[in-house]
């Protein structure tokens, strides 16, 4: 594969916390948050159940006579804007992030004389903005799992506001898929569920599905005897208890008798409220961990159930595993022309046909910004011909951090023996978000017949604004 040099690709998943700001005002109400992940094939529930082994502990029964202990956070932009990745702290971190860090100085302060205190905190956030929970269950084992000398006591999980459009099928199954992950660990740890609050009140057309997702997580968190805390539950009662004569959306922004928990523009036609919080907002996410904990301590820190699986019409999703593959792997075979980028480069220049290593690609006098993206591969602005092929018996694909101008897409085929394009797959599509960046495309499903496919990836011929077409990896699922 020309310029291809797999010694100057590094593994940069656990890239992304302090990247909030994507979309010029890190408002996720002003991109398209609908997820990209096709629902999975209906499947049967596998007849093996999961059970607790011998050798198995309760990250609930050790953390009180642990010295250290490891939290991880994992979510959306709420969670990001947090710590970094992979900081090991021994105290506690400053973190314009308010509920993260107060969530990390639980264990490691001693002034509020809560039951956990006076301990090292080891901590990894791997927040990514924009993010829904399907990307957050296929990165999860190799972003905190996976992670050398860390194995997590605590995981908080904050999806909500990003999964808004999930349906009520689906809205709890990646959710699961972590879940069922962590009953296989040699310490199995506490799992925390945080609603964070979307700021919109009972007369918004998105309150029905935001809510219809919570009940299902829910319900999912009943199944399994974990805790959620409900920010926004929190947010009403404190509307409630207020003598205030606002109604709940004046009351939540931040202008004239308003809270503040929310910015919103006051210029606009509506009111348009950013879902991102303030400071005094971060604090009340933090007011309702603190209330949950204290009012039901052992409830927050329980013991995941060894249940059956919950979301039976798609049971071999929840068992299902994830293997990720670097762009530059051998395995994956480049025809047409192909260039590396470098993912943590901000870079501008004039010649669109510039090397990744010196500019940013320009065309038609308008600069494409990529950001919080690994390094990867791209065909350069002269895609004719332009495909990859490889080798899987996977059940599905994916390819995480595609970019290209909106609009931009590639066709998946089966590959004949004659080496021809055989039976069509699907197509990868990139829509608006993040100016042209999918951070999980559509999953392309295989035959389901348990053998070795070899399938091809052809980037469609397009006008030249959308020829960009590059990617960091591939995911394979693979069924229990």
């Amino acid at each position: 594969m020309k310029n291809l040099i797999s010694s100057l690709l590094l593994i940069s998943i656990l890239f992304t916390a302090g990247c909030a700001a994507n979309t010029g005002t890190g408002d996720t109400s002003s991109v398209d948050t609908t997820p990209a992940v096709t629902d999975p094939p209906t499947t049967d529930a596998p007849e093996d159940k999961l059970e607790m082994r011998e050798d198995q502990v309760y990250a609930a029964d050790t953390i009180k006579d642990a010295d250290t202990v490891s939290i991880a956070f994992i979510g959306g932009s709420l969670t990001a804007s947090g710590i970094s990745f992979s900081r090991l702290f021994p105290g506690w971190p400053q973190s314009s992030n308010r509920w993260v860090s107060d969530a990390i100085n639980y264990f490691v302060v001693d002034e509020n004389g809560y039951k956990i205190k006076d301990k090292n905190a080891k901590v990894i956030n791997v927040g990514i903005p924009g993010t829904t929970s399907d990307y957050g269950a296929v990165r999860f084992s190799e972003q905190i799992l996976k992670v050398e000398d860390f194995e997590p006591d605590v995981i908080f999980m904050e999806f909500s506001c990003n999964d808004l459009w999930w349906g009520s099928n689906n809205a709890s199954l990646y959710y699961e898929n972590i879940i069922r992950k962590c009953l296989t660990l040699d310490k199995i740890p506490v799992i925390i569920i945080v609603h964070a609050p979307y700021p919109m009140d009972e007369n918004d057309v998105r309150y029905e599905k935001y809510m219809a997702g919570i009940a299902e997580k829910d319900a999912l968190a009943a199944h399994y005897g974990i805790k959620t805390i409900n920010v926004y539950d929190y947010l009403r009662r404190q509307h409630l208890a207020d003598d205030t004569s606002l109604d709940f959306m004046s009351y939540i922004g931040c202008g004239e008798g308003g809270k503040g928990y929310f910015y919103v523009d006051e210029t606009a036609e509506a009111f348009e409220y950013d879902v991102h919080p303030g400071s005094d907002g971060y604090a009340l996410y933090s007011a309702a961990l603190f209330e949950a904990i204290e009012e039901d301590y052992d409830g927050v820190f329980s013991k995941i159930k060894f249940a059956d699986i919950y979301n039976t019409h798609n049971a071999d999703f929840v068992e299902s595993s994830f293997e990720y593959t670097k762009a530059d792997d051998e395995r994956i075979k480049y025809e047409g022309d192909w260039v590396l980028y470098k993912g943590d480069k901000v870079f501008e220049c004039e010649d669109k046909n510039a090397d990744m290593d010196s500019g940013f690609y320009q065309s038609s006098d308008v600069y494409y910004e990529f950001f919080a993206f690994p390094d990867g591969v791209m065909q350069t602005f002269k895609p004719s011909g332009a495909s990859f092929t490889f080798d899987t018996s996977a059940a599905a694909v994916a390819f995480p951090h595609v970019s290209a101008i909106a609009g931009s897409s590639a066709t998946a085929y089966l590959v004949n023996e004659d080496g021809s394009n055989g039976e069509e797959l699907g197509r990868i599509s990139v829509g608006s978000s993040f100016d042209g960046m999918n951070y999980l495309t559509s999953w392309i499903y295989l035959p389901d017949d348990g053998q070795e496919h070899t399938v091809r990836i052809v980037v469609d011929d397009a006008d030249e604004t959308s020829y960009v077409f590059r990617f960091g990896y591939l995911i394979e699922r693979f069924n229990k």
